[in-house]
């Protein structure tokens, strides 16, 4: 037997849901005490047709026969059954829109007040919802699409298998409340705005090839290898170890610049290395990926990348050199250098 636990906010839809589950073949009860659980089970079991398929809705009234929010997880825990628990939830103030617009009473406010019991019933519930298998926002959801909400997310629950759904979304619209991760495309073209492929959509093929590739990416108008940004994200993971990804990531970025404008303007101001200083920067790159080779090939950095890099270093040192003894008679021909100024990257792994 599979027992689905279906709790969450008052007025976030769990009678409703509970109606859709019902169409789907679930043998539904509303508002069961969580100490009965065990019993219902039991029935389940001995009915003379086997319930395969049981769905209760738990929530915060349990609160008004003295229960605490652990008691219900105890009892859970107990069960000589497979359970898993959808927690519905929905923004503060939608659900105090709907308890007014039917001015029902919330069970936990204070004298029936709305805002007071949202905010002691989510107090309540918190121990369930960090416990809960699914959770579902419905503040943008009708009660008719409850059905389909509950047929898109039934297919993974009892399934050993992980159901991956994705959706496109325009910002102006909102971005999905029930997304658990948001990629940003908005860097990218959108080919809505060239002529020639305004027509067309993402499944032809013309569209797919102008789609930026993962592979590459574009600094201030220059390629940029995707290897190139592995080596320094993982600078800057070891330079800011307690620092967010997304701070991470802006400095693994402001590398990327560094190391585009370190490029351009060494070959901008015709410069080179000598054959001394090359011979010297390729026996430094054979000691160091001696050293460091497994740890960059496991990233995904290969040697030559690494020796690229590493060039590009000598090169910030020989622009450091020539500012040092240049810009104070031509300042205007060096601006550009001093950008280097104090930038230093992380320590090696």
């Amino acid at each position: 037997m599979y027992l689905l636990i279906v709790t969450g906010m008052s007025g976030a839809g769990k009678s409703t849901a509970l109606n859709a589950l019902e169409e789907l073949g679930y043998y539904c009860v509303d508002n069961l005490p969580s100490p009965m659980l065990p019993a219902f089970v039991d029935m389940c079991h001995k009915a003379d047709v086997p319930i395969e398929r049981a769905a209760v809705a738990i929530d915060s009234r349990e609160s008004l026969l003295s229960a605490k929010p652990e008691d219900a997880l105890d009892v859970l825990r107990g069960l000589s059954c497979r359970y898993e628990i959808l927690f519905l939830d929905a923004r503060d103030e939608v659900l105090m829109e709907r308890y007014n617009e039917t001015r029902r009473r919330h069970p936990l406010g204070e004298g029936g007040d709305a805002a007071s019991g949202v905010r002691l019933e989510r107090a309540f519930l918190g121990n369930m919802l960090a416990h809960a298998d699914y959770v579902v926002d419905t503040s943008d959801v009708a009660a008719r699409n409850f059905p389909k909400l509950m047929r898109k997310i039934l297919p993974e629950i009892g399934s050993p298998h992980m159901s991956l759904v994705i959706c496109s979304f325009g910002y102006k619209r909102g971005v999905p409340v029930d997304a658990d991760i948001v990629l940003d495309m908005r860097f990218a073209e959108n080919p809505y705005y060239v002529p020639e492929l305004r027509k067309l959509s993402g499944l032809d093929q013309p569209v797919i090839v102008t789609a930026p590739s993962c592979e590459t990416l574009t600094v201030n108008g220059t390629p940029l290898d995707g290897e190139v940004f592995t080596y320094f994200l993982d600078r800057a993971a070891t330079a800011l170890p307690e620092g967010s990804q997304e701070e991470q990531i802006d400095y693994a970025v402001q590398l990327c610049i560094h190391y585009v404008a370190v490029n351009s303007t060494f070959t901008g101001e015709g410069m080179s290395l000598s054959p001394a200083e090359k011979k010297e920067t390729d026996e430094e790159v054979n000691t160091q990926w001696q050293l460091y080779g497994p740890y960059y090939t496991a990233l995904g950095v290969s040697r030559q990348t690494f020796a690229k890099l590493r060039r590009s270093e000598r090169y910030t040192e020989k622009l450091r050199q020539l500012e040092k003894t240049a810009h104070k008679e031509r300042p205007e021909d060096f601006a550009s250098v001093r950008v280097y100024e104090n930038k230093t990257g992380p320590a090696e792994p």
